[in-house]
């Protein structure tokens, strides 16, 4: 079966995102996508270069539609489960010969599954938030709770 929404045809999004990793965190500029089979995509990437550091991240999200309704005219919630798997970057001190520090950017991997919830008012301006549990490896290898929020515009 598939959900439908007097809002269907909004089914893209485009907008930033943030979440909190159990010992990191991600941001960047996100894309979001509902298909035909309540099934749905978003990816998000950043990457900031500058004299002091390097940071990137990428995450894909897999989504499941479970519930939507509507709130009339111009609002609709939804309700959904989500996995995602992702890299960023960790900031890792390095003892240099003459006894001075560097700091370098190293690659930290992050997998994660849970529940999330969103509204979208005016039928363009969608605000999902996200909650459940994730792990980060190889670098700093840590297993606890996530939480993340995105603003997207829809068309």
């Amino acid at each position: 079966n598939v959900i439908k929404s007097q809002n269907d045809f909004y089914n893209k999004g485009i907008g930033l995102r943030g979440a909190m990793l159990p010992h990191t965190g991600i941001a960047g500029i996100s894309y979001q996508q509902w298909l035909k089979n309540n099934l749905g995509f978003q990816a998000s990437a950043a990457f900031v270069i500058n004299d002091y550091t390097t940071f990137y991240s990428f995450e894909a999200q897999l989504q499941k539609l479970f519930y939507v309704y509507d709130f009339g005219k111009y609002s609709t919630s939804h309700f959904f489960g989500w996995a995602n798997l992702g890299l960023n970057s960790l900031e890792k001190e390095f003892e240099l010969p003459d006894g001075g520090y560097e700091y370098k950017s190293i690659p930290n991997f992050f997998a994660g599954i849970g529940f999330g919830f969103g509204i979208d008012f005016f039928k363009h301006i969608s605000m999902p938030i996200q909650f459940g549990f994730a792990v980060e490896f190889p670098t700093h290898v840590t297993f606890g709770i996530t939480a993340g929020i995105s603003l997207l515009y829809r068309f």
